[in-house]
C-alpha cells in the first residue's frame, strides 16, 4: 500500500493529519503545528509495541515546553522524564494545561507507561488532576517525585495517591524538606504496601519529628529490599538513634543500605551508625557516601566485617570487600603503588575514583603503566617542558584509555603544543574518552587550536567520549565538527562548551538539518540557548531514538527474541554505548561483548530462522509447486539465500495492516 504524503510545516518537517477537534489538546503542537490524537488507546501486548511510539516525537513537542518527555524506558514500556536543562516556555498556563491533559491520558490508559517522573513545573499547579490520574494508573512501577518548593495539598493529594498503586515497585522523593503531614500520609503508605522493593528519599536535612514519623511506616515495612537515605541524618539520630538502630536489627527483608551525606557529621553519630550494622543479620550490602573515619570508627569498620556473616560488599568513598577504587594517590606513591599492584597480582581490582594528576611525567608515562586515567595540566606541570614532554610521550602510552588535559593561556598560540596535541588526537587507537579544557582569555584569529583540533576529531576512531570546555569556533570549524559527529562510528557522548555561544548555535545549527540519519551519537550536552530551541528539539529526539535502540539491541543480544530487537540490533549492532551497555551488564571484556553481539545477529541469518523471526511463518518456508515449475523462495538454496539477505534487514519487513 503506497505511503500516504504528508504536508509539510513551518520547518519542514512533516505534518500530522488532523485529529477530530474533540481529540485535539490544542490547534498545534510546539514546533511543527502537529495535531495529536492523543485519545487513541494503548495497543501493547505480547510481542507487539503500543502505536504511540510512532508519534513520540508529537508527543514531546506537547511536553517540552513544561521539561518533559517521553522516553522508550525498555523495549516496548515508556518513561515520562523530566529534561535535564529543560525549556520552560513563556506561555506557560496554557501549555501547561496541554501538558496535564496529555498526563492525565497517559497514566490513565497507557499500561506502556511504567515509570514517572513529577516536576514542580506541572505538577505544583495541576496535582488534583494529575493525582487523580495516578490512583488509576494500570501499571505504574516507577515514581519519582521532584519539587522545588513545598506545597502542602499538593504533597496531601500524592501521599492519598500512593496506597492506590498495587504495582510500584521503586519511590523516590526529592524535596527541600520534609513537612509533618507529607510524612505521616507517606509513613502509612510504607507500613501498608505490598508492592514497593526501592525507597529513595532525597532531603537537605533529616529533622527529629520528620525522621520518626517516617521510621514508625519503615518498621512496619515488608517488602522493601533497597532503602536509599540522601540528607544530614545528624537531628534525627541525636534523638532518635536507638529507634535506626532497631530499624535495622529487626528488619527481615532489607539487603541494601545506602547512606549519603554532604554535610559534616560527627564521629559519634557516625559510631552510632556502625554500632546499629553490627545488629543486623540480613543486609548483604552498604554504601557510606561522604563520611569520614576516625581510628575508633575505622576499627569499627574492621570488626563489622569480620564478625557480620550477611554482608558481602560494604562500601565507603567507593571501596568494596571485592574490589578496591581508591579516590586519588600522591603523585610521589604512584610508582610505587604500580609495582606493588604488579607485584601482588591485584591490578584487576584496585581503581582510582579521579583521574592521577601527572607532575613526573617521564617517571609517570613510562613507568607507571597501570594507571589508565591521567590529567595532564600545564599550570601543574608548571614549565613548558615538561608539558610538551608529557605531550611527547602519550602516543606510546598504549596504557592511557582516559585522558584530562588542561592548557593555560601562555601556551595558546604555540603551534609546537598545538601540534603535539593535534597528532595525539589524530594518531591514538586506544583513547576512549578525553576531555578537553582550555583556559584563556585570548581568542587568536590566526594560530588557531580550534582548527587544528577539529581536524584531528574527523580522523580519530577510537574516541567514544569527548568533553571540550572553552575556545570559540568560527563556521568552518563547527561545520567540520557537525560532518564528524554526523559520520562518526564511535564518538557516542559529546559535552561542548566553548567560550562563546556563538559557537554553540552554529554547530547546533549544522547539525541538526541531517542529524535523524545518525544512529551513534547518545548524548550531547551544550548550553541550551533560546535561539535554537527548535534545533535542540530535533536532536533530542533522534538521541532519544538511539538510546531506545540500543536498550532494544542490548535486549536481543542477551537473547529476546522479538522482531523489532532484531531490528534495532542491526542499526545500532557496532554502536559503542552498545558494547559499553553490554559489557556493564554482563562483567565480561569487549572482545566477549563483540563476540555476543556477532553470534546474536548470526543466529536469524538462515532462511527460515529469518522468516519465523519476522513473523512471516511460524515454522518454516514452503511454498507451492508453481504450474511453470519455475524456483520459488523454498527452493533458491542457501548460497542464494545468503546473497540476498546481505540487502534485506529485518526492520524491511512491515507490521502487518
Amino acid at each position: 500500500m503506497p505511503k500516504r504524503k504528508l504536508d509539510t510545516t513551518r520547518d519542514g518537517s512533516p505534518k500530522r493529519p488532523s485529529a477530530p477537534a474533540s481529540d485535539s489538546v490544542v490547534a498545534n503542537s510546539y514546533f511543527s503545528d502537529s495535531s495529536l490524537n492523543y485519545r487513541a488507546p494503548c495497543t501493547s501486548g505480547e510481542g507487539r509495541m503500543c502505536d504511540i511510539f510512532r508519534d513520540l516525537r508529537i508527543w514531546n513537542e506537547f511536553l517540552w515546553p513544561v521539561g518533559l518527555e517521553l522516553r522508550e524506558y525498555c523495549p516496548a514500556e515508556l518513561s515520562l522524564l523530566e529534561m535535564r536543562d529543560g525549556h520552560v516556555a513563556s506561555e506557560v498556563p496554557q501549555r501547561k494545561q496541554d501538558a496535564a491533559t496529555l498526563f492525565q491520558h497517559l497514566l490513565t490508559y497507557h499500561r506502556c507507561l511504567i515509570s514517572l517522573e513529577l516536576n514542580g513545573c506541572i505538577f505544583t499547579d495541576h496535582y488534583q488532576l494529575i493525582c487523580d490520574a495516578l490512583s488509576q494508573s494500570p501499571s505504574l512501577r516507577e515514581l519519582k517525585l521532584c519539587l522545588p518548593s513545598i506545597n502542602t495539598r499538593a504533597l496531601q493529594k500524592f501521599t492519598a495517591a500512593l496506597p492506590l498503586q498495587n504495582h510500584l515497585e521503586q519511590l523516590e522523593c526529592r524535596l527541600p524538606r520534609l513537612d509533618q503531614t507529607f510524612c505521616e500520609g507517606l509513613s502509612e503508605f510504607l507500613g501498608s504496601t505490598v508492592s514497593l522493593t526501592t525507597f529513595t528519599l532525597n532531603v537537605p536535612v533529616l529533622m527529629a519529628h520528620e525522621g520518626r514519623i517516617l521510621f514508625q511506616g519503615l518498621k512496619r515495612n515488608a517488602t522493601i529490599t533497597t532503602f536509599s537515605l540522601k540528607t544530614h541524618m545528624k537531628p534525627y539520630l541525636n534523638s532518635h538513634g536507638n529507634e535506626f538502630a532497631e530499624y535495622l536489627r529487626d528488619n527481615q527483608t532489607l539487603r541494601t543500605l545506602i547512606l549519603s551525606t554532604k554535610q559534616p557529621i560527627d564521629h559519634v553519630e557516625q559510631r552510632l551508625i556502625m554500632h546499629s550494622l553490627f545488629r543486623t543479620t540480613t543486609l548483604s550490602e552498604v554504601k557510606l557516601v561522604g563520611f569520614t573515619m576516625d581510628d575508633h570508627n575505622s576499627g569499627l569498620v574492621a570488626l563489622l566485617l569480620r564478625k557480620n556473616q550477611s554482608l558481602r560488599k560494604f562500601r565507603m568513598y567507593n571501596t568494596t570487600l571485592k574490589n578496591i577504587t581508591v579516590e586519588r594517590i600522591r603523585p610521589e606513591d604512584a610508582v610505587e603503588i604500580c609495582r606493588a599492584m604488579r607485584e601482588t597480582g591485584v591490578r584487576e581490582r584496585f581503581f582510582l575514583g579521579n583521574p592521577f594528576t601527572v607532575q613526573d611525567p617521564g617517571a609517570t608515562l613510562t613507568e607507571c603503566r597501570d594507571l589508565s586515567s591521567l590529567d595532564i595540566d600545564s599550570r601543574v606541570l608548571s614549565e613548558f617542558d615538561r608539558f610538551r614532554t608529557a605531550l611527547r610521550l602519550l602516543p606510546s602510552c598504549a596504557h592511557v584509555t582516559s585522558l584530562s588535559l588542561v592548557e593555560r593561556e601562555e601556551l595558546f598560540g604555540n603551534n609546537v603544543t598545538n601540534g603535539l596535541i593535534a597528532q595525539y588526537i589524530a594518531g591514538t587507537t586506544v583513547l576512549r574518552e578525553l576531555t578537553l579544557t582550555f583556559v584563556s582569555r585570548i581568542w587568536d584569529p590566526v594560530d588557531r587550536v580550534e582548527r587544528a583540533l577539529v581536524q584531528a576529531l574527523s580522523v580519530n576512531r577510537s574516541i567514544r567520549r569527548l568533553y571540550i570546555n572553552g575556545l570559540c569556533f568560527d563556521e568552518s570549524e563547527t561545520q567540520l565538527l557537525a560532518e564528524t559527529l554526523q559520520s562518526t562510528r564511535t564518538l557516542h557522548d559529546l559535552s561542548f562548551y566553548p567560550e562563546d555561544q556563538q559557537s554553540t548555535v552554529s554547530l547546533v545549527q549544522k547539525l541538526s538539518p541531517n542529524f535523524s540519519t545518525n544512529y551513534t551519537l547518545l548524548g550531547l550536552h551544550v548550553h541550551r540557548h533560546e535561539a535554537v530551541h527548535c534545533d535542540l528539539f530535533t536532536i533530542d529526539d533522534v538521541l532519544g531514538r538511539n538510546a531506545s535502540l540500543v536498550s532494544r539491541a542490548a535486549q536481543f543480544v542477551s537473547g529476546r527474541r522479538r522482531r523489532y530487537l532484531a531490528a534495532a540490533a542491526e542499526l545500532v549492532h557496532s554502536n559503542s554505548g552498545l558494547v559499553e551497555l553490554i559489557r556493564d551488564v554482563t562483567c565480561v571484556n569487549e572482545d566477549e561483548v563483540l563476540s555476543q553481539i556477532r553470534n546474536s545477529l548470526k543466529s536469524y541469518s538462515e532462511l527460515d530462522d529469518f522468516m519465523r523471526l519476522a513473523g512471516v511463518v511460524k515454522c518454516g518456508v514452503t511454498c507451492h509447486v508453481r504450474d511453470d515449475g519455475e524456483k520459488q523462495l523454498a527452493d533458491i538454496g542457501r548460497d542464494c539465500w545468503l546473497c540476498i539477505r546481505q540487502y534485506l534487514k529485518m526492520g524491511d519487513i512491515l507490521d502487518e495492516q
